[in-house]
């Protein structure tokens, strides 16, 4: 495969990974999961799950 040919299909599955961990969280939001708890599992930031949060209308997240 040539290296463009790579790069895409690299970037396909990061592009993957990053939606998938993204419906997790917010599965885990909307099931009130703790915070810590998501970002172990999904690898993103407090503060973004937090403005995911209030985007979504969920409630005050716990830690």
């Amino acid at each position: 495969m040539c290296n463009l040919g790579k790069a895409l299909v690299e970037q396909g599955i990061e592009q993957g990974i990053e939606q998938k961990n993204l419906d997790l969280a917010k599965m885990m939001l909307k099931d009130k999961e703790p915070i810590d708890k998501i970002v172990k599992y999904t690898g993103f930031a407090t503060d973004k799950l937090e403005e995911m949060a209030r985007s979504m209308g969920c409630c005050q997240l716990e830690t």
